[in-house]
Formats: C-alpha cells, structure tokens, sequence
C-alpha cells in the first residue's frame, strides 16, 4: 500500500503544490483507505491540541484548591439549596446594580467632558484665587456666587441623607454576601459547562459538515464534471443548489452510492432529516462506498429526530469498528446514557 503520510502531512499544512494538492484531494474522494488515514490524522491533530491546553490547565497551582472547594460547594448546595436563594437573589440584584452604575459612569464621564470643553477647571480655580486673595474685597459678583454654592450644598446635604444610609446598607450586604453570592455564580456556571444529553444539544455538539474533497476537473471539451461541480457547491455552503445538483445525478445513474450519499448530506443541511435518513439508509444497503461515514450521518439524524434507539444501534456498530468513527461513536454513546 502506498505511503500517504507525507503528503497527509504537507496537505493539511498547505505546503502541496497546486497541482499535486488537487491530485490529493481527488484521491481523497476516491480512495477510502487515505480517507479514513487523513480523518485520523486530524482527529489525533485537534486532540494533541487539546491535550496541550488541558497540561496547561493542570499546572496552576489553584487547580487542586478549587476542584475541593467546587466539590464542597455542589454538595452543600445539593444538600440544602434553600439556604442559597438570598445569595441568588442578591447575584440577579448585583447584575442590576451594575446596569446602573454602568449608566452613572456613563453620565460621569459626559459631566468630564464638558468640564474640559468649557474650561470650567480653570474658571472654578479663578473663584477660589480671588475669594482667597488678602488684599481684595469680596465683590457683591463673589457673595453671590458664594451664596449660591452654600446654598446648593445645603440642598444636597438634605435630601442625600436617605440615599446615604441606603447606600452604606447597600455596602454591608454586598460585603457580607460575598461569599454566598461567589458559591451561587459557581454553581451557575457548572450548570452551564455541565453537558446535557438533549437531542438538540448532543446533535449540536457532534454535528459537523463532511470535509469534501474534490477537484474540478474538465473532459475534452472543456466541461466541468458534473458530480465535482455539485461536490464543490456543497464546500461553498450552496446547500440548496448542491442537493438539486445531486438529485439530477441520482435520476441519471441511481446506482452511483457517491451521489446519494452527497445529496444527504445536503439535505441535512437543509434540515430535511427524513430524507437524509432516506438517502444514508439506501447507502448503507448497497454495503459499498462511504458505509461507515454514512452510518455516522444517519446516526445524527436519527438523534436529530429524536429516534434515539435506531441512533444507539448504528453507533453501537461503529464503536465495534476501526477507524476514525469508532472514538467519536463511543463518546456519542456516552453522551446518550
């Protein structure tokens, strides 16, 4: 068998001359065997990836503490989740909070820009020189300033006692519920990194385009192959001409399992799933091309759905098989439990 790896290798790093790329890519439709060692290769790439960020992850020093404390915090709340509902109240009344002082600051930084448009730093400064200067008599202009601004204190003074207590108020309870408030947002936030095993949300999460390789080639008299035509659409996110080019294909030759495979998954995209299930099914029947790629497609169909139980038999029978399906169908099936 022929070596791939280094092609495999320049390919995925860009490194490929035109021609020798579009060499690979049309190999890659044709030849299963360097399909399912190019899948690999990715698979291992993006998990090698992953792998480096959670080292990076593990050696923090507060990793070991905060795994006992989140641990101590989900059990505590688990064990009396009434004593929680003050520190939630208090995290939905912070967020609010916050809203408003986002708006004073706002306001705030309005009231400085106008300061320094008008130049009222330099004025105010004017008014103190000249209400400290020794040797100057208060004019009547000056009194009447002065009048003005104790009299504006007075003001603020009286009506700002009440917003004063509050505030302090305000004060000891964010301080006093810190800690409270802390463990809620912790456990708000595990509740969203928790994976759920919703239909929608495990399809969502495993679902993703096939990578179609092809390249555009042309007969003698210059004409695009049809199926390569039809394929390219599909990369290019031209679902609903893809699957209209694919069922003409499909009406010229319905024995080719190429066609039909790609007319579901153009379909999935168009979210006709009965279809899909239609067209992956035919797939697999002829036990020919694209078998376990076409069962990993109609598995996710079938989740999409919500035919669980046909979903679990498929994949059941891809994790039994070698290759690059066989990993992500037993997470899937984790997942499901």
């Amino acid at each position: 068998m022929r070596n791939y790896i280094g092609y495999i290798i320049d390919y995925s790093d860009g490194a490929l001359t035109e021609r020798k790329r579009k060499w690979f890519e049309l190999e890659l439709v044709q030849n299963e065997v360097l399909r399912n060692e190019f899948n690999l290769f990715e698979q291992i790439n993006s998990t090698m990836r992953g792998k480096s960020d959670l080292n990076e992850i593990r050696r923090e020093p507060e990793l070991k503490e905060v795994d006992i404390l989140t641990k101590q915090m989900v059990s505590d709340f688990q064990r009396n989740p009434e004593k929680f509902e003050p520190a939630k109240t208090f995290v939905e009344s912070s967020l609010i909070q916050n809203q408003i002082d986002l708006e004073l600051q706002k306001d705030l930084n309005l009231t400085s820009d106008e300061i320094k448009k008008h130049n009222l730093n330099d004025i105010t400064k004017g008014w103190v020189d000249e209400w400290n200067s020794a040797d100057q008599k208060e004019s009547t202009e000056t009194v009447n300033r002065r009048s003005f601004i104790n009299s504006s204190l007075s003001d603020n003074i009286q009506h700002d006692t009440t917003p004063t207590i509050r505030n302090k108020k305000n004060l000891a309870i964010r301080i006093i519920g810190f800690s409270a408030a802390a463990l809620i947002a912790a456990l708000f936030v595990i509740k969203t990194l928790a994976p759920s095993n919703n239909p929608e949300d495990i399809y969502s999460d495993f679902y993703k385009p096939l990578n179609a390789y092809t390249s555009i080639t042309r007969n003698s008299a210059n004409t695009v192959d049809p199926f390569s035509n039809a394929v390219e659409k599909y990369k290019q996110g031209q679902f609903q001409v893809a699957g209209a080019m694919f069922s003409d294909l499909i009406y010229e030759d319905p024995s080719n399992i190429s066609y039909r495979f790609f007319s579901g998954l153009s379909q999935m995209e168009l979210d006709n799933y009965e279809q899909s299930i239609q067209l992956f099914s035919e797939v697999i029947s002829k036990n020919g091309e694209f078998q376990k790629e076409a069962k990993w497609y109609l598995s996710l169909s079938y989740i999409k759905t919500n035919n669980l139980q046909k979903a679990s038999v498929l994949l059941n029978e891809l994790s039994q098989e070698k290759g690059y399906y066989q990993s992500l169908a037993q997470d899937l099936l984790e997942r499901m439990k």
